[in-house]
C-alpha cells in the first residue's frame, strides 16, 4: 500500500515556485515521492493520471479499513481473555 497511498504533504514538500502555499495542493502520493527517491519521472505522471489517483484513493481505503478491522480484532481478544465466562478448554 505504500507505493501508491495519498497522504498530506510535509512542511517541506509544501513549495512551489511563485505559487502561494494556500493554491498549492495539501495531498501527496507516494508515487510522487519514490519519483523523487528513484529519480523516475514517469511515476510521478503515473500518480498524476486518474488511474493512478484512484489506485493511491483504494489503497488508502484499504489502509484505514485494515485498521478498524485490527482494532476491532484487538477488542475481540481483549473482551475473551477478560471475559468470566467458563472455558471449556480446561480439563478437570
Amino acid at each position: 500500500m505504500e507505493a501508491v497511498g495519498t497522504m498530506p504533504k510535509t512542511p517541506s514538500e509544501l513549495r512551489g515556485f511563485g505559487v502561494p502555499k494556500g493554491e498549492l495542493n495539501p495531498m501527496t502520493g507516494q508515487l510522487s515521492r519514490w519519483s523523487e527517491r528513484l529519480g523516475i519521472r514517469a511515476l510521478r505522471v503515473v500518480g498524476r493520471t486518474s488511474a493512478g489517483i484512484a489506485a493511491g484513493t483504494a489503497a488508502t481505503l484499504a489502509v484505514v479499513g485494515e485498521g478498524f478491522y485490527d482494532i476491532g480484532v484487538i477488542g475481540k481478544a481483549a473482551y475473551d481473555t477478560t471475559s468470566s465466562e467458563d472455558c471449556s478448554c480446561q480439563k478437570n
